[in-house]
């Protein structure tokens, strides 16, 4: 490809990568809470768990441990603080009263675990790597137009463009962990790409 056109495919890819901070405005994911719950023996209800009635609970705590009960595997989810129990702490730690609790629901003693569902929101992270490539492409694009060399920019504006068609495609969320092993991938093949060039620029003198 002539180095003229390898320098606007290069900007091309470019703009969008520095102007990625509307691509990834994606709304976070709610917070999600955990339980599990099995049933024990009152002898084996320790003297410093408070028993909690089931009737006395609030809706969303009802719901929780109905929705545990049901499931084959003793395990429910919530999503959003609406649908939070009150009454439940939710953490990566727990001890009585705090993450685990005594229910009684019928006559029947249950422990109920509560835990926090956390993730890392990378989006951050993610549009400083964007940003980063996308002037590493510019930078590579500029650089082969001046050395005539287009295959180079043409190489690393392909390798630029795979991690952002996904964003672009509106599947970011389902794929952020291949978007920014994409990314990553990408600044290596820039920083070839422009080694190359300086190589070839300084023998060329």
């Amino acid at each position: 490809m002539k180095p003229r056109l390898a320098l606007g495919l290069a900007l091309l890819v470019a703009v969008p990568l520095v102007g990625n901070s509307a691509l990834l405005a994606l709304p976070a994911d709610p917070p999600a809470h955990r339980h599990s719950i099995e049933p024990i023996e009152e002898s084996d209800v320790p003297s410093e768990a408070e028993i909690h009635q089931y009737d006395d609970l609030s809706p969303e705590a009802r719901h929780v441990i109905d929705a545990a009960l049901a499931s084959s595997d003793g395990h429910t989810t919530v999503t959003g603080e609406a649908n939070r129990p009150p009454e439940f702490h939710y953490s990566d730690y727990a001890q009585y009263g705090s993450g685990m609790y005594v229910i009684e629901k019928g006559g029947t003693y249950y422990e109920l675990t509560t835990y926090a569902g956390t993730s890392i929101d990378v989006r951050p992270i993610q549009r400083g790597l964007f940003v980063a490539l996308g002037f590493a492409v510019v930078f590579v694009g500029v650089a082969g137009y001046r050395a005539g060399m287009g295959y180079v920019p043409v190489v690393v504006a392909v390798a630029a463009a795979l991690p952002l068609l996904p964003v672009l495609a509106g599947l970011y969320r389902s794929t952020d962990a291949a978007v920014l092993l994409g990314t990553l991938g990408a600044l290596g093949v820039c920083l070839v790409g422009g080694l190359l060039l300086a190589w070839t620029w300084v023998h060329g003198q």
